[in-house]
């Protein structure tokens, strides 16, 4: 997939699988929000303040993100009709206040957009919230959208 169509598969996309490797060496993949910066190249998301996430990306900012755009199952053909991108990058926390608010912002707009609490809502959560920044260093996107075999 040219590298324009999986910048814009993860500009539409909402929800992917983070990718990270625990304390313990051992994979770990998680799902999440998520909202893609194409002016910053980088994704962000929020979590908690403390968890095996965060423990992650403290013991190893390597982070690897999936979100798949289309996975349907062509039977006749034997094959599914898909698309996916898959970024690998750096994971960073926002300490900033400022733009910590700017990121909820941005990910309430996303994914709530008639949301009428959203400043509220920010307001209250801002000091318990963590928002990670993804800089992206790699994008890699695949597709099979051929309609006939």
């Amino acid at each position: 997939m040219p590298d324009e169509d999986a910048k814009a598969l993860l500009k539409k996309g909402t929800y992917g699988v983070l990718s990270a490797v625990d304390v313990d060496g051992m994979p770990y993949g998680v799902p999440l929000n998520y909202v893609y910066s194409e002016a910053d190249r980088a994704l962000f998301f929020h979590c908690a303040i403390e968890g095996r996430k965060v423990d992650c990306i403290r013991r190893d900012s390597r982070v690897c993100f999936t979100v798949v755009g289309r996975s349907d199952i062509d039977a006749a053909h034997f094959t599914t009709r898909y698309s996916s991108v898959i970024v690998e990058g750096r994971a960073s926390f926002v300490q900033d206040d400022d733009e910590k608010r700017l990121r909820l912002r941005q990910l309430c707009d996303a994914l709530t957009p008639s949301e009428p609490r959203r400043d509220e809502v920010i307001e209250s959560y801002l000091p318990k919230v963590a928002i990670v920044r993804v800089d992206l260093e790699r994008i890699s996107g695949k597709a099979n959208k051929k309609e006939d075999a």
